[in-house]
């Protein structure tokens, strides 16, 4: 029998009269218990518990904000109520929620909307944009962009500059806001962790989250009239009446503590700490429109500084610029572009254009026409700027000035430009957004795919790729895999990853990565940054290959001498795992052979965009580096013309140290030399063949007969040695 689905206002209804039900404050203090923490034994680091964080079955922060927005509706009371009632209560809330959800994505009229649109030729995102309900439900369902600790840093550094507003037209600023909640959190905590050794009852749930005032003011050594003004600002006072249905305004994200009787309660220490991040605009453009100048200039420096002092962590203070004007060279007073941030390492050029601008209320309720509107003000103009700069500065024919007028001389060759839109508001969906509205150029073959994020995201993502080549290439790929990988967060990406390098098999069009996938990710931040037991970083590309040469290389490219060879580590960095350990084998094995006959010995492989050959030779003083660096070119500059190859890297190792000396890089076109053919050494000459990753698998994997000398280099047969 086929099911029956009703209208998602029908169900909304439904459960807006179980929220009014007496007692249902009991209810919802049960599911807030369940479903908003976690528990992690000292010293266990399984990831068991973020497991459970990701299960459907768990109401996400937005289901449970509308169970409150719903209960709010009505005077709370704290009416007396048997506890077969109380979980009946839970059960239904449980089965409307899952309902409303249900009904936004399979009901008979969404789907044919859906199957109307493929019959016309239309793509799934196509169709799925196309209809309203579906919009809404990648909005309210889509994954939270911010950790609780990064609102509680970044709140403070956003309004610092509306400091004196905030105290006196509000009566505290962002850093005592904070300082509040912390205290919250602690005596949330206290009381969760008590509750086992209180007699489990209704009564006792619903007092884990009830506000003691006195016990704040010990915590924070603030006045009295601070905290009252702070809980007065973010108590709801509204009934919420115009909250009719899900994607509409509610008092209870905005407004997170809930008044009953003379106590105050907070449910939700994360949606308080949302509204501190985001509803200090709010009020000024509610109450000062003098002020909101001064303050919407603040919030751009915000964004702009705090993306800053972000990139310079990775980069390094001499490779990050901000304010760039650029003019035209022959009308020197022709202002052509605006770069808020530009980063330059090893001739590429990261270009960040940041805006500040969120969603609204008509596009979260699935208005196709004004979340365009919206995505174009907040991404696709920033994307613009971005591709507008690229083209400007790749002319060559540009004067670039600082915010203080004067000249900069990147002094570089830039070979690739990477355009990114960076916003300082969380932004729902707005990797599936990006996707489907994103007008992208293709008219340069020099600028890369664009890459849209957050400020939350680029903070955690120089979290792990701190260092400048690992964060390029994680940009690299992200953005040149722009529509291919499909997931609800840039963070299930980015943790993917970490573990498995971000790779797609070319037999596949799409990949679609599930938000569990973030799971190790968000154990890891948790240890870093909040203190957790457990892995500071996932199992994966960065915990693999320490010590080998692999990564030793990886590093001396990083280095400030081998920029130039940043390419050769974005191709590195993009070898599968197979790839990289015959690459570390046959190095040791050279490396032992060299330590047994004191001889230098080679090998070259031929790549789909460039080649290698690798010299390995017993170093021990300055004339013998030079020769071998002299050796290594002409080996380079032979391997380069028999393969006709563009680009030729070649790596110096000492067997004396295991250390990689020296990289090299040719960079040029390959043409055609019958004199410089004449020279090339015969047994060079006739080895034409390239030397591809297959046949040098091989090699490298061949047995070592009994006989023959041992591998590691002490001069003992192998059968005698180390079999």
């Amino acid at each position: 029998m086929e099911k029956e689905y009703r209208t998602e206002q029908e169900v909304f209804a439904d459960l807006e009269n179980l929220c009014k039900e007496e007692g249902f404050i009991y209810a919802y203090s049960i599911l807030c218990t369940r479903d908003n923490f976690m528990t992690k034994k000292l010293g266990d680091e399984s990831l068991d518990s973020f497991q459970g964080w990701y299960s459907p079955e768990r109401l996400i922060r937005n289901e449970l904000n509308t169970l409150q927005g719903l209960m709010i509706k009505r005077e709370l009371e704290l009416e007396p109520i048997d506890t077969d009632r109380i979980m009946d209560q839970v059960v239904r809330a449980d089965s409307l929620l899952k309902e409303i959800h249900d009904s936004m994505t399979f009901h008979p009229e969404n789907m044919k909307s859906m199957v109307d649109s493929w019959e016309r030729g239309e793509s799934f995102s196509d169709s799925l944009y196309q209809n309203p309900s579906m919009l809404r439900e990648t909005i309210f369902y889509s994954s939270e962009s911010a950790y609780d600790f990064q609102y509680k840093e970044f709140a403070k550094l956003k309004f610092f500059h509306d400091k004196e507003w905030l105290s006196q037209n509000k009566g505290f600023d962002a850093e005592e806001a904070v300082l509040i909640v912390d205290s919250l959190i602690e005596l949330t905590k206290y009381n969760i962790e008590n509750l086992h050794s209180k007699k489990m009852c209704p009564s006792s749930m619903l007092d884990v989250y009830k506000i003691d005032i006195e016990a704040i003011v010990s915590k924070t050594n603030l006045s009295d009239e601070k905290i009252d003004s702070f809980i007065n600002a973010m108590t709801s006072i509204k009934q919420n009446t115009n909250f009719n249905c899900i994607s509409d305004i509610n008092e209870a994200k905005l407004t997170p503590i809930v008044k009953i009787g003379s106590h105050y309660y907070l449910f939700h220490h994360y949606t308080l700490l949302e509204a501190i991040y985001e509803s200090p605009m709010f009020w000024i453009r509610d109450e000062d429109k003098k002020y909101l100048k001064t303050a919407e200039k603040n919030r751009g420096k915000y964004t702009e500084d705090l993306t800053k002092s972000i990139l310079i962590k990775v980069f390094g203070e001499n490779n990050v610029y901000s304010n760039i004007d650029i003019f035209d060279e022959k009308k020197s007073k022709t202002k052509i572009g605006e770069i808020d941030l530009l980063v330059i390492f090893g001739g590429k050029a990261l270009i960040f254009q940041a805006k500040s601008k969120a969603l609204t209320l008509q596009a979260r309720r699935g208005n196709i026409d004004i979340l365009k509107s919206d995505f174009f003000k907040g991404i696709q103009r920033a994307y613009d700027q971005a591709v507008e700069c690229s083209v400007a500065l790749h002319t060559g024919a540009v004067i670039l000035k600082d915010e203080n007028g004067d000249k900069i001389d990147l002094n570089t060759e830039i070979t690739r430009y990477y355009p990114i839109t960076i916003t300082s508001e969380y932004y729902p969906a707005i990797t599936f957004q990006s996707n489907q509205f994103l007008k992208r150029t293709s008219d340069y073959n020099y600028i890369n795919e664009p890459f849209v994020m957050d400020v939350f995201f680029l903070d955690i993502l120089s979290e792990f790729l701190d260092s400048p080549l690992y964060f390029i290439s994680y940009v690299d790929r992200r953005s040149n895999y722009f529509d291919t990988f499909i997931s609800s967060s840039e963070y299930t990406i980015l943790s993917h990853h970490l573990k498995t390098n971000l790779w797609l098999d070319g037999k596949y069009n799409v990949g679609f990565l599930d938000e569990s996938l973030t799971a190790d990710l968000d154990d890891a931040i948790l240890v870093r940054r909040c203190n957790w037991q457990g892995k500071k970083t996932p199992t994966g590309i960065l915990t693999k290959y320490q010590n080998t040469f692999f990564k030793k290389i990886i590093k001396a490219i990083e280095t400030k001498d081998y920029e130039k060879s940043v390419d050769f580590g974005l191709s590195l960095l993009k070898l599968s795992e197979e790839t990289i350990n015959d690459f570390n084998l046959a190095i040791n094995k050279l490396v032992n052979r060299t330590k047994q006959d004191n001889k230098t010995h080679d090998f070259s492989l031929f790549f789909e965009d460039f080649g290698l050959t690798c010299h390995v030779a017993n170093i021990t003083n300055k004339t013998e580096f030079e020769k071998a660096s002299i050796r290594l070119q002409s080996h380079m500059e032979v391997k380069k013309y028999t393969q006709k190859s563009k680009f030729w890297y070649g790596v110096l190792v000492n067997a004396s140290n295991n250390e990689a000396i020296l990289i090299s890089m040719m960079d040029s076109d390959w043409k055609k030399d019958l004199e410089f053919e004449k020279n090339i050494p015969q047994e060079l000459a006739e080895n034409k063949q390239a030397i591809t990753i297959k046949n040098f698998r091989k090699e490298i994997n061949k047995k070592i007969g009994r006989n023959n000398p041992c591998i590691c280099g002490s001069g003992k047969k192998y059968k005698k040695c180390c079999i």
